[in-house]
């Protein structure tokens, strides 16, 4: 049985005493449905906030590219020849056409097949075809339009905002203090995975951020190690928290029933896998708005979700594992990755009927139990950014549980 069940399970202290906690108002079912809501949420949240879109293993060499289809924009991550990593819109400055087409590649400039124009690595306009014919073209004046980019360790993060705060603080010193560690550590991209769903990306970002369905959904699967009903909540400023699910007594575990269980021992165990609150925890931080992850002592998954439109999202999933040098993949993590597959489509697999009730009887609320705090601190968050004289009063979500957060 894998090791990190010798110690008898020992939640971190929370910073939430939930008998304290104030009734929690219902969450309206239209903030699902309102197209000039979502809208709202693209303008003042999505364009304002920091956004995880990969990590740097993921861009090896100079040229190395990702593109992500996002509906705020077409967006373009590459490394420089100077080795740094950028963003851009992936829009030429001519006629607005892509500059890069293929979802992800290495390419030694950016270049527009629609007529020609070539940027460097580094943005820089470098080429235009016919250049006789602009003659009064300063090619400074069309660079790429760059957006702000920055890590937290090999985590890359893109912000739309120019005026936005610095990463490292939107993360708060909380959030950092605790999982630096790991994001600072060798890591390396396991595998990559995304699905699209008939539902508004908030369906799928509620599901990660509380342990109430795990005796359910999960009945056979990660119930067999966790003890949901155990299950702590601390909520950090900036709308990010953290769920604590404490291991099951390890004479309580169910061996043999789930194939991902007995791998965990066999792969290299990530830094503070050793403590205390690792060994004995799932430990699940939710970075606001769109990611969460589960710590399982040798890797994670981070769920990222997106908005396509009001009633459409993108899933997607990074599993990161500390990186194992030049020496062959595991075949553990095949099991393990097939494993967190199956609970994953777990989680989703309720999205688009949930969709679906919501609009048929638009104007009920959404009941929370005090094991949900953390997606009505989600709704709260999106609320604060937008400005509550923004919203229509009847699709509001007061911040009530300011007073908790860490």
């Amino acid at each position: 049985m894998n090791d990190m069940t010798k110690l008898q399970p020992m939640p971190w202290k929370t910073t939430v005493d939930e008998s304290k906690l104030p009734p929690l108002p219902p969450i309206p079912r239209r903030r699902y449905l309102d197209e000039d809501f979502y809208q709202l949420e693209l303008k003042h949240v999505w364009r304002k906030v920091w956004l995880l879109v990969g990590h740097e293993t993921e861009y090896e060499k100079p040229g190395s590219y990702r593109l992500l289809d996002l509906d705020l924009a077409p967006v373009v991550v590459v490394r420089g020849k100077d080795m740094k990593i950028r963003a851009f819109l992936n829009s030429c400055q001519h006629r607005g056409a892509t500059v890069l087409k293929e979802k992800e590649g290495c390419a030694p400039v950016m270049s527009c097949q629609y007529h020609g124009w070539t940027y460097s690595l580094e943005g820089k306009l470098v080429g235009v075809t016919q250049p006789d014919t602009f003659p009064h073209l300063n090619p400074g004046d069309y660079d790429l339009p760059e957006l702000r980019c920055e890590q937290w360790g090999g985590l890359i993060f893109i912000n739309f905002d120019k005026e936005a705060q610095p990463l490292r603080e939107f993360l708060t010193k909380s959030v950092l203090d605790r999982y630096s560690p790991i994001f600072e550590s060798p890591l390396r991209v396991v595998w990559r995975h995304a699905w699209d769903f008939n539902c508004n990306w908030k369906l799928p970002t509620d599901a990660f951020r509380e342990a109430y369905h795990i005796e359910t959904i999960h009945k056979k699967t990660v119930f067999q190690m966790i003890d949901c009903q155990r299950a702590t909540t601390d909520m950090n400023h900036n709308g990010h928290d953290t769920i604590t699910v404490p291991y099951w007594p390890k004479q309580a575990m169910q061996e043999g029933e789930w194939d991902a269980i007995p791998v965990l021992s066999k792969l290299a165990p990530l830094p503070l896998a050793a403590t205390p609150e690792f060994t004995a925890n799932v430990i699940e931080p939710n970075i606001f708005p769109n990611f969460s992850m589960a710590f399982q002592g040798v890797g994670f998954p981070i769920f990222s979700f997106w908005p396509v439109s009001v009633d459409r999202s993108r899933v997607e999933v990074l599993w990161l594992g500390v990186d194992w040098g030049d020496a062959p993949k595991s075949a553990e993590w095949e099991t393990l990755i097939a494993g967190s597959s199956i609970v994953a489509e777990e989680d989703l697999g309720n999205l688009m009927s949930i969709q679906k009730s919501l609009a048929a009887d638009p104007d009920k609320g959404i009941p929370l139990a005090t094991k949900e705090i953390a997606i009505y601190q989600l709704h709260a968050e999106i609320d604060r950014l937008i400005g509550p004289e923004n919203i229509a009063p009847e699709l509001r979500v007061p911040d009530i549980l300011r007073d908790f957060y860490a």
